[in-house]
This record gives C-alpha cells, sequence and structure tokens, in this order.
C-alpha cells in the first residue's frame, strides 16, 4: 500500500535477508519518501513445528 510516498509492506518471508532485501529495494525507488515494513519472518521449520 502506497499512502503520500509511504510504502506499507506486508507478508511473510522464510529468511531475514528476503525481508531486508525487499525493504532496501523499495526504498530505492524514485518518490519514495519512507516504509513501513509489516513482513514477517516465519522458518518453514518453525511453521511445521507450530502445526
Amino acid at each position: 500500500m502506497v499512502n503520500d510516498g509511504w510504502v506499507s509492506l506486508a507478508g511473510e518471508v522464510e529468511w531475514w535477508y528476503q525481508q531486508n532485501a525487499a525493504v532496501d529495494l523499495v526504498q530505492q525507488m524514485m518518490g519514495v519518501t519512507g516504509v513501513s515494513n509489516g513482513i514477517s519472518v516465519q522458518s518453514k521449520a518453525v511453521k511445521m513445528a507450530i502445526e
């Protein structure tokens, strides 16, 4: 979602570096003034243990 130059990211990734890569990529886009990171890191091993 984008509002007045601020981008809100949401979702789930398996590794922390994927979360960081998404934020870094969006921050470099023209017109972006800020990023709200709502991406959670959830590994498959943790998912299997929970289920």
